[in-house]
């Protein structure tokens, strides 16, 4: 009897890691806090981000350029007023009156006579 006692047992055993086994066995998934859309959204923001500060690096850089062409620009304008201002000294100097007498005097051999000078007013 000892032995039928203890295939019973045996039995109640294998049937209850029957019933253990066939329960549907549920797996916990653990989720992140974060979800996919905000992910998403972190995702576009950040190359938003990153595109703004670009387009913002590349305008700094651009206007820079232009800054220092047009300091280049106006450097050469200075320079050809200073030429011009000079030149045109140059041209009061020569022009004077009494430079004139003397050139016609020296290098063409011209007199001066009060007699053939008229006088025209408009």
């Amino acid at each position: 009897m000892s032995n039928l006692a203890y295939k019973i047992q045996q039995k109640q055993v294998q049937e209850k890691k029957q019933k253990v086994q066939q329960q549907p066995q549920t797996v916990v998934v653990p989720r992140s806090r974060v979800t996919r859309g905000e992910k998403l959204l972190w995702v576009v923001l950040t190359c938003c981000f990153l595109m703004a500060s670009i387009m913002v690096v590349s305008n700094y850089a651009s206007i820079y350029n232009t800054n220092t062409e047009i300091q280049k620009i106006e450097a050469k304008q200075n320079q050809f007023a200073k030429t011009n201002e000079e030149l045109s000294f140059t041209v009061k100097e020569l022009s004077s009156p009494d430079r004139i007498m003397q050139v016609a005097k020296d290098k063409l051999g011209m007199t001066f006579s009060d007699k053939n000078v008229q006088v025209v007013r408009n």
